[in-house]
């Protein structure tokens, strides 16, 4: 799962961040970037038995899942929107989840359409190979791109989605 700082950036969009509203939290944990904390961490519904072992006034759960520094728990105020403080990280099958179509056609669609011309690709000849150097540094980052391209026409310029990169 990418959780780097550019991966964060390409995530904290209003067409990806809307989509995670519709998601329920109760089906399983999602990765997200806590604003409040400064970490990347997984937020879950909190059952009510945990809820009464830690604590926990609300239904939401964020805990840090970065190993290199404090490991803790944030309980977000819940005012009906805690989505403000937070940026979901989507995974790969997430993001394969909202490109409509069956698998075969959006891979398809993936691999040989928009994911080899319009994803800055550069690439050199060589024999009989064509040897791409993707500028993205995940399959998160990859799939990223190709959602925003299917579903948005937009393409990540290095600092933002823009429709007319």
């Amino acid at each position: 799962m990418d959780v780097s700082s550019e991966y964060v950036a390409q995530c904290d969009c209003p067409e990806i961040q809307e989509v995670f509203k519709g998601f329920d939290l109760n089906q399983y944990p999602h990765y997200v970037y806590d604003k409040v904390t400064e970490r990347v961490s997984t937020i879950f519904w909190s059952p009510n038995s945990l809820k009464d072992k830690i604590g926990n006034a609300g239904n939401v759960l964020i805990v840090s899942i970065e190993s290199d520094r404090e490991k803790n728990q944030y309980v977000p105020e819940y005012d009906g929107d805690f989505c403000e403080s937070i940026i979901w990280l989507p995974t790969q099958s997430q993001l394969q989840e909202m490109v409509e179509g069956e698998w075969e056609e959006v891979f398809e669609r993936f691999a040989n359409g928009v994911g080899c011309n319009d994803f800055d690709y550069t690439h050199e000849e060589m024999g009989d190979y064509e040897l791409y150097k993707i500028a993205f540094t995940s399959m998160e980052q990859l799939w990223l791109s190709f959602v925003m391209w299917e579903l948005h026409k937009k393409k990540w310029d290095g600092g933002k989605w823009d429709e007319n990169t």
